[in-house]
């Protein structure tokens, strides 16, 4: 069932996009609320999925990680299989994101890996596991990706995670305490450094040290929320763009116009099958099939083809676990 939510509601959902570690007080303030009154609406907010979590964001270069995907078609899947699929996944320890969908691709699988071995062996085991039920499969590199402000809900406009490309620095070396801070960030951006303490076995000043030493050093670059869209009658369709004779400057300015967009979530550009993917939120087949339309009208000289993916079911899993593992030995 589609929520409503109000100005206010909309305040609190601004604020903490723009800011997932905001103090109450801060979000307060900024919906005109008390402290109380902000905090009950934070917890129906968080109650009815409209807020579906807290995002830590990170600079995977500081990290040293490349974002490759794998693009799955299913053949014969019997009844139970996506569950199954689901739950192996998010055991792995680099996988970030996947989702299952409609269109081309039955699945996405987003994974955060040191290289192309690595990949390789995620991908093995996963063959090696479902490989009787894939028909096909395609991987790609996403560069410069970058993942926008829910702008047609908050009003902030702008990205809210910062480009690869955009970090200038070295890779970071990552100590034990780093990660264990990390991991547990990526959990969940509002926990408390005492809550995290409890968790990661450490002291909470300790936690705040190496909190700030990961946003001073890079590898933390913004804390924002993650807004349930779907609860508010919005779904996720990719759009996949295959170019011809795009210079330099024509694929600037269709990023340009993507980041602009108040529906695009998300941009990437793709060394792989295909040069370009956007997602949008829509409220229907006519409004995806609109935007869509628009983009090809504007850069009828650089599109070649396009094909669009329905995204079903989205999941998120914590690609630090794989890297915790390996520093606890």
């Amino acid at each position: 069932m589609m929520q409503i939510i109000d100005k206010i509601d909309k305040k609190i959902l601004a604020t903490l996009e723009r800011d997932g570690r905001a103090l109450l007080s801060t979000v307060a303030k900024e919906a005109g609320l008390s402290k109380p009154g902000a905090a009950k609406r934070i917890a129906r907010l968080e109650k009815e999925g409209i807020i579906d979590g807290y995002l830590t964001h990170v600079s995977f270069r500081a990290l040293e990680l490349f974002n490759f995907r794998l693009y799955l078609k299913f053949e014969g899947a019997p009844a139970g299989f996506e569950e199954s699929v689901a739950a192996w996944l998010k055991k792995q320890g680099c996988v970030r994101w996947f989702a299952f969908c409609q269109g081309e691709y039955d699945l996405i699988v987003r994974t955060m890996v040191k290289d192309l071995y690595e990949f390789r062996e995620f991908e093995q085991a996963m063959q090696s596991e479902f490989g009787r039920h894939i028909g096909r499969r395609v991987f790609a590199a996403i560069i410069n990706d970058a993942y926008h402000n829910c702008t047609h809900i908050t009003g902030n406009e702008g990205n809210s995670s910062v480009p690869g490309k955009e970090y200038a620095g070295t890779a970071v070396k990552m100590a034990e305490a780093d990660l264990k801070v990390l991991y547990h960030l990526f959990e969940n951006c509002r926990q408390s450094a005492r809550e995290i303490a409890k968790k990661a076995g450490m002291k909470p000043d300790a936690v705040l040290y190496h909190i700030r030493k990961l946003e001073r050093e890079g590898v933390i670059t913004r804390y924002s929320v993650k807004i349930g869209r779907e609860k508010l009658g919005y779904s996720t369709v990719k759009a996949i763009f295959w170019l011809r004779k795009a210079t330099l400057d024509d694929i600037g300015k269709l990023k340009k116009y993507l980041e602009m967009h108040p529906r695009v979530s998300f941009y990437g550009e793709i060394v792989g099958p295909w040069d370009i993917e956007a997602d949008f939120d829509v409220s229907g087949n006519a409004e995806a099939h609109r935007f869509i339309g628009e983009i090809r009208a504007r850069f009828a000289g650089i599109i070649h083809d396009f094909t669009v993916l329905g995204l079903i079911k989205e999941h998120e899993a914590n690609f630090l676990a794989g890297r915790l593992e390996e520093a606890v030995g």
